[in-house]
């Protein structure tokens, strides 16, 4: 409980800085489960090998998009 005290703090101390972190892990997080997903279902041999740089790209459009949403 105190973490949820502790976020819900920081979304009125620093707005944001709070979305554009939490939208960039969540983007984060969602790339990464979509990639282990498809590597997971893919036939052996031809699974992709995971991609960085396609998270760090998610990782920034999140970002970004917590600055958006916040105006929105």
């Amino acid at each position: 409980m105190n973490v949820l005290r502790a976020y819900d703090h920081l979304l009125v101390a620093r707005p944001i800085i709070t979305k554009s972190l939490t939208s960039a892990v969540l983007f984060g997080a969602g790339d990464y489960l979509g990639q282990y997903l498809e590597r997971r279902s893919a036939a052996a041999g031809q699974a992709k090998p995971y991609d960085i740089k396609r998270t760090v790209r998610m990782v920034g459009w999140g970002a970004a998009f917590g600055v958006l949403a916040h105006g929105w």
